[in-house]
């Protein structure tokens, strides 16, 4: 695909964020896929992803305070079909053409052997080169502190395999609350 033409997709991924996640009523509570009631949103942040050096992967990461956890919504394209690694990295740097820059997975507790915190899990892409991803996770905050994830990176790696790479790469930066809702016509 064109980079030209893959730079039309970040603005529609954007959309997709927002309407996934749900129509906002006017009481300030919203209702949620299966009808349920949830708060409105705390903090918010997103990460566009940019490709790394001979890669087309690129997309969006969205982060949204959700009562006691972080509802994480991704959708990524220029992926070959199967499963990717998605991960919220140390530093807050892409300029590396490899993602190194970015540094290790995020892991503000040093788990050690367990699962590093900025470990989101894994993306599957489908035959067209498209993933989409949602988890609710509790070890990360959007809110100052040791577990912010806010300034950090995410990173698409592969995942297995004896050779790890990085297929993308994006700034988690901070976005106005509810501001995934906005804007979606709701």
């Amino acid at each position: 695909m064109k980079k030209s033409a893959r730079r039309g997709l970040v603005p529609i991924c954007m959309v997709f964020l927002a309407l996934s996640c749900g129509p906002a009523s006017d009481d300030g509570v919203s209702t949620g896929p299966e009808g349920e009631m949830e708060a409105d949103p705390g903090l918010a942040a997103a990460a566009i992803l940019h490709p790394t050096e001979g890669n087309e992967t690129e997309g969006i990461v969205a982060f949204e305070e959700m009562g006691s956890g972080i509802h994480v919504m991704a959708h990524v394209t220029g992926l070959s079909p199967g499963r990717y690694g998605l991960h919220v990295h140390e530093a807050g740097d892409c300029s590396s053409g490899d993602g190194t820059s970015a540094g290790a997975i995020f892991d503000p507790e040093g788990s050690g052997s367990g699962t590093p915190a900025g470990q989101l899990g894994e993306i599957e892409a489908d035959e067209s080169g498209m993933a989409h991803f949602m988890t609710d996770v509790h070890q990360i905050a959007l809110a100052e502190g040791p577990r912010s994830v806010v300034g950090r990176s995410v990173v698409i790696m592969t995942a297995g395999g004896e050779t790890v790479a990085s297929l993308a790469c994006g700034v988690i930066e901070p976005q106005a609350p509810g501001a995934m809702r906005e804007g979606s016509g709701y």
